[in-house]
């Protein structure tokens, strides 16, 4: 993709970035062995042969990514995300193991342009709202609010400080099959229904404003307060 950008002509006056993960795949393939894993060598490794590849790997993705991020990318910036938070204990402790990988090779490579999330602890601070490995909405929303705040002028902050969420299904605690109606039951011709996939199938708004007022509030935070 890196390569396409660069060489494709219309892309040459455009402002880029690029937010990534580079984990994911190896466990899918190496741990859970699914059948749908695209690297058939990668299914027949045990986990820690599976991440010394993935750790000589990503070396090779970071390294381009430097170069892009710093240069091309240089206004925007780009992100690296640690591999996202799962309720699954085999595979969180899996992903605590890699994304400490992750931390390293990047710790040297930081930079105002090149930057490290760590959507793993901001989805391990609501669980809740991690359905079968993947976020909600408002777990995603939250994320790109936090990498918005550095791609973006200060001047184009909202002015709000109070986030609304609007629809039927943003948070993973509605992630049921009555809401999605688009998807379930229709998904059942299909290869699979799955909750994350209802959940994320729905749209959610994020808006700032200002936070909700009950009554007049003039003088209330005057009186003595005891704890």
């Amino acid at each position: 993709a890196l390569e396409l950008v660069a060489e494709d002509g219309r892309w040459t006056d455009a402002e880029v970035t690029v937010v990534t993960q580079v984990g994911a795949w190896y466990n899918v393939c190496a741990v859970t062995k699914e059948d749908y894993c695209p690297r058939k060598e990668l299914l027949a490794m045990d986990r820690d042969p599976a991440i010394e590849v993935f750790k000589e790997e990503m070396e090779l993705v970071l390294e381009k990514l430097e170069n892009f991020c710093t240069g091309r990318a240089k206004k925007l910036g780009c992100y690296v995300q640690t591999i996202s938070w799962t309720n699954g204990v085999r595979d969180n402790q899996n992903f605590q193991v890699m994304n400490a990988h992750i931390e390293t090779a990047m710790a040297t490579r930081l930079s105002s342009s090149f930057r490290l999330i760590d959507f793993f602890r901001l989805g391990g601070a609501m669980p809740e709202e991690v359905v079968s490995g993947h976020g909600s909405q408002m777990l995603n929303l939250w994320v790109w609010t936090v990498m918005f705040n550095a791609m973006c002028p200060a001047e184009l902050a909202a002015a709000g400080s109070y986030a609304y969420w609007e629809g039927a299904l943003c948070s993973g605690t509605e992630a049921r099959w009555e809401n999605c109606p688009k998807y379930y039951p229709s998904c059942l011709e299909g290869p699979r229904c799955e909750k994350w996939e209802c959940m994320n199938g729905v749209k959610c708004t994020l808006t700032a404003g200002d936070p909700p007022v009950a009554g007049n509030t003039e003088g209330m935070c005057n009186d003595a307060v005891n704890i």
